[in-house]
């Protein structure tokens, strides 16, 4: 089969396609080879776009902060809803997003495990978007506190940590089970239940 030339392809699908690599096999195991197969383009093609496979890294960590990040952060400031209805409403997007997207949901986690104990370019980068993530939860449930819609003895920082992990484990089971998509979200959902009960 031919292969297509770089200007052919954006770098949105080379994004994209590397996020789903990398997902299923972590970075280290992820190359430039694999990535130009699964495009069917050539290795120079990429290069054309991509100056490196640490390059491509530093565009998928963006990528994953506004597509997913950036989304939860929305949901959690948006001054027009009760803490109940932001939790609700971030439990809701993570499991719909991981309904459509689950590669994207899954990576931070997976990056998160590779780059821990790494001293390298992506090791504080990794920690920031999960700071950002874990402190918009913890956010709302400081905000549901506050406006006594949360029990007081909830431990904003200890809670946020618990949906995180959850929800992490809960979409690497999917991948490592290979586990349809429609059950993760069955799984989201009473999941969310579970949740709310912990704090209402």
């Amino acid at each position: 089969m031919a292969r297509r030339a770089g200007f052919q392809i954006n770098r949105e699908d080379i994004i994209r396609a590397a996020i789903k690599q990398i997902s299923k096999y972590g970075f280290s195991n992820f190359t430039l080879s694999n990535l130009s197969k699964e495009l069917n383009i050539t290795k120079a093609a990429l290069y054309w776009h991509f100056k490196s496979k640490n390059d491509i890294l530093m565009e998928v960590l963006k990528y994953i902060e506004l597509e997913y990040i950036s989304k939860i952060s929305e949901i959690c400031d948006d001054k027009s809803l009760s803490a109940s209805e932001k939790l609700k409403n971030y439990l809701t997007f993570v499991y719909e997003k991981s309904e459509s997207d689950v590669h994207l949901c899954v990576i931070p986690s997976k990056l998160l495990g590779e780059f821990l104990h790494k001293d390298s370019e992506f090791h504080e980068e990794i920690r920031e978007i999960y700071a950002n993530y874990k402190e918009s939860i913890a956010k709302i449930l400081i905000d549901g506190i506050i406006e006594g819609d949360f029990k007081k003895n909830t431990s904003p920082i200890d809670h946020a940590r618990f949906i995180v992990g959850s929800i992490d484990g809960i979409l690497q089971q999917y991948i490592s089970d290979h586990t349809q998509v429609h059950k993760v979200f069955t799984t989201g959902e009473k999941f969310s239940e579970y949740v709310m009960t912990l704090f209402v």
